[in-house]
């Protein structure tokens, strides 16, 4: 018997009951961290880049100076003076998102007969790049990398799978007209 004579009641005291549960959550906790530790220590297949040919359009389509977005395949077509050249939408810094500017100042050689508008500028850190997706200026260590561009007749084969690299443009990276 408790003391005053009452008999002490069956079962879990609100106490125990609380301190029962604040164990459990602890471990669930514990639990649920080590699954994640152990998981992203364990090695993952890394999915093989599949190259495929795109059809971009005809070359009709590209104006001079009009880069295309194709949002769906993560890419830029863009037409030249020297022909057609396609590169991805990923700034070189960081990989943000890399818009078309329209309206912002030109950053081509005003030999290219572009006008005096349009560019691309990452807006995560300031990179700019030209029509060529080569870096003007910013943090961005190198050009846009790009895609290789084939024509078959009229028709512009863009091949997507992983983009290469590069340092600048060469001739190989332009699909001539």
């Amino acid at each position: 018997m408790a003391l005053g004579g009452q008999a002490k009641p069956k079962g879990l005291t609100r106490r125990e009951f609380i301190t029962i549960g604040w164990w459990a959550a602890a471990g669930l906790v514990l639990t649920e961290i080590s699954a994640g530790v152990i998981y992203s220590l364990w090695p993952k297949d890394k999915p093989k880049a599949q190259v495929q040919a795109f059809v971009a359009g005809t070359v009709d389509k590209f104006k001079l100076g009009e880069p295309i977005l194709f949002k769906k395949q993560r890419l830029y077509v863009s037409r030249v003076p020297e022909g057609i050249i396609a590169f991805t939408t990923k700034c070189a810094h960081l990989g943000c998102f890399v818009p078309w500017r329209a309206d912002d100042p030109n950053e081509d050689e005003s030999s290219k007969g572009f006008g005096d508008k349009g560019r691309f500028n990452c807006p995560c850190h300031g990179s700019i790049y030209t029509r060529y997706g080569v870096r003007v200026r910013g943090p961005a260590p190198r050009p846009l990398d790009w895609y290789s561009v084939k024509l078959d007749g009229d028709k512009v084969v863009v091949t997507i799978g992983r983009p290469i690299q590069r340092q600048g443009v060469t001739s190989d990276q332009i699909a001539t007209v």
